[in-house]
């Protein structure tokens, strides 16, 4: 078991911006609290997105976000 492990599931996700200030995220994860996460948030730039997304995923039970970057 990873250290982060402990504390709760992993979250994966990843991060693209679609159009300006429209991102899409993908998830990697494990149990049904990913489908409470959202696939689309605006903002005005990728750290502030981010940071949202991780407002919500500790909020529904991911203590440990971990940002996959882009292919």
């Amino acid at each position: 078991m990873h250290e982060t492990e402990r504390d709760g599931p992993i979250l994966h996700a990843r991060l693209w911006e679609i159009e300006r200030g429209l991102f899409r995220v993908t998830y990697r994860a494990h149990g049904p609290r990913v489908r409470d996460l959202p696939l689309y948030q605006t903002g005005t730039c990728a750290a502030d997105v981010q940071r949202a997304i991780e407002v919500n995923a500790h909020a529904s039970g991911y203590p440990t976000v971990m940002w996959d970057p882009l292919p």
